[in-house]
């Protein structure tokens, strides 16, 4: 069974290669990667077939997310991460789990087994992922129900349920509202991702995050990719990549 490791500390590389070798020596760590990068590079050039990816989040040259902007990733992933605010925007993926650094041994262990355990199951990862993103939405008591922005001559308060969608545009992030407005916010739509409601809020690409309510129709595009047409009108096309349209008419008809 070929595992991928993508992983930027060396020292947690060897740990969790480590691990794998103690638990299951029958699994072959076939790579260790440690930017975007060449994580990209790596997987769209590799024939070999890819039973598990373990991946910390914060590599080198950005965040893992961007490797399944630019490639089909058709096995479960696991998450390593320092880091707890990116729990939800994980499980937009095909995440099997969800692991804060220090990595114990006996999380390590469990999460092996749901993998292995999802094998022989008919819907491979839906119950698994359901289970541990209940965990997470659980322990996450409230999202943002508001933003301070700042006009001309003074600081509105701008309620979350009044705004359409947010994009990013010439390495700044505003939101656009149901009426039409337009503010410019401090914040990065990764950082928004972890703390809008995702019952409210989905991240379709890396330009926009939207509001469900602003969704009017998707149109097929080619190579199986979709146009999202919104409400207010965009004036650049939104695309959702094939990877992501599943998951998100998932959402949209929750």
């Amino acid at each position: 069974m070929n595992v991928i490791i993508i992983e930027d500390e060396i020292p947690a590389q060897r740990y969790l290669t480590d691990l794998l070798q103690k638990h299951r020596p029958n699994w072959k760590v076939i790579e260790t990667l440690q930017s975007v990068e060449e994580s990209v590079e790596f997987i769209k050039s590799n024939e070999q077939p890819i039973a598990l990816y373990f991946m910390d989040i914060q590599l080198t040259d950005g965040l893992s997310f961007e490797i399944f902007d630019q490639c089909e990733i058709d096995a479960p992933v696991v998450f390593v991460t320092a880091y707890d605010e990116y729990a939800l925007q994980a499980f937009e993926v095909n995440s099997l789990n969800y692991m804060l650094k220090p990595l114990r041994e006996e999380a390590l262990i469990s999460t092996i087994e749901k993998f292995e355990a999802q094998l022989v199951q008919t819907s491979p990862t839906e119950d698994i992922i359901q289970t541990v993103m209940q965990d997470y939405i659980g322990q996450k008591k409230s999202y943002r129900k508001r933003f301070l922005v700042q006009n001309i001559k003074h600081i509105e308060v701008l309620p979350s349920n009044q705004i359409a969608y947010f994009l990013s545009e010439n390495k700044a992030v505003y939101a656009y509202t149901f009426d039409h407005r337009r503010h410019q916010l401090d914040f990065s739509l990764d950082k928004l991702s972890t703390q809008l409601d995702p019952e409210d809020f989905y991240r379709v690409n890396r330009q926009c995050i939207t509001n469900v309510n602003a969704v009017k129709q998707l149109e097929p595009y080619f190579n199986g990719k979709w146009i999202l047409h919104l409400n207010p009108k965009t004036e650049e096309q939104i695309i959702i990549s094939k990877d992501k349209i599943g998951k998100f008419k998932q959402w949209l008809d929750l």
